[in-house]
């Protein structure tokens, strides 16, 4: 399996793991799609995503894995969202509308894109 297919599957779980939020990074122990990508792929986002969620998301801009699960993602989003990959998956995961069964189906949609669902 492909090193981003095992990145998508980690951020999912992590977000499985802890559960959705809607509106933060990282609330109560819980955490929106971009917050899940950070707890799996950055070690020390969790540390920094208790105190300062811009420096905590600054760490995954930053790290080149964890953008790729971003942009893996932002493939399945709206294209009227925004234009750059985190903006449109936090805009995705924040609408009013969703649940935590449409971000973890946004994992799955590039899973299965990439083979990574069988």
């Amino acid at each position: 399996m492909s090193e981003l297919v095992d990145d998508i599957k980690a951020s999912k779980q992590e977000l499985i793991n802890r559960g959705w939020v809607s509106g933060d990074l990282y609330k109560e122990g819980r955490v929106c799609a971009l917050g899940a990508v950070g707890m799996a792929m950055v070690e020390e986002f969790e540390e920094w995503v208790r105190h300062d969620d811009f420096a905590a998301f600054d760490l995954i801009m930053s790290d080149d894995r964890a953008m790729n699960v971003v942009k893996a993602l932002a493939q399945y989003t709206p294209e009227t969202l925004d234009n750059r990959p985190e903006d449109r998956v936090w805009r995705f995961n924040d609408r009013h509308d969703h649940t935590t069964k449409d971000i973890l189906d946004l994992f799955d949609k590039a899973l299965a894109d990439l083979g990574g669902l069988a």
